[in-house]
């Protein structure tokens, strides 16, 4: 099992896991032991529960974006631009924070899944950003007044001996 979690109603439990011979993907189960259900199709990379337990955020690996409803139905396909992923849930409606992996400084949009509407929110940079090339993962808070994000940064040191025999 890969990640897991209770929904908000603390009844019901979500977790990614493989099947033998299988790909990942998203199950829901209650806590009295049922079989767990299957939500999402095979091979999704990237799920996370909403706030509301209503959807599960996926990605693919060739990085098409939707939203599973927990109830069953039909997916409902993100459009994302190249490079986005999810950097959180809002709390303040049907809204999404992404962010892009696409060099420095990494740009936030809040975005309205239900319409597509996109409203950029800030930028993200290291202080020193001597080797590094984007920022690795953002994680913002539901209310978005906090934020955590990563980076790695690959520093080198160029040494010159003269004079060796």
């Amino acid at each position: 099992m890969t990640r897991a979690g209770l929904f908000p109603d603390g009844q019901r439990l979500w977790f990614v896991a493989n099947e033998a011979g299988h790909g990942q993907r998203a199950y829901i189960t209650d806590l009295s032991g049922a079989k767990p259900r299957p939500v999402t199709p095979e091979a999704h990379n990237t799920v996370l529960l909403s706030p509301d337990g209503a959807y599960f955020f996926t990605t693919t690996a060739a990085g098409e974006a939707h939203l599973y409803p927990t109830a069953g139905g039909e997916p409902l396909r993100l459009r994302l631009q190249a490079g986005e992923r999810l950097a959180g849930w809002s709390a303040a409606g049907p809204d999404l924070f992404v962010t892009n992996r696409n060099g420095l400084p990494a740009k936030v949009y809040r975005i309205d899944w239900r319409t597509g509407q996109r409203e950029f929110i800030r930028e993200i940079r290291p202080a020193d950003q001597a080797g590094v090339d984007n920022v690795d993962s953002v994680n913002f808070t539901p209310d978005g007044k906090a934020y955590a994000y990563s980076f790695i940064q690959n520093l080198s040191e160029l040494h010159v001996v003269e004079g060796l025999k």
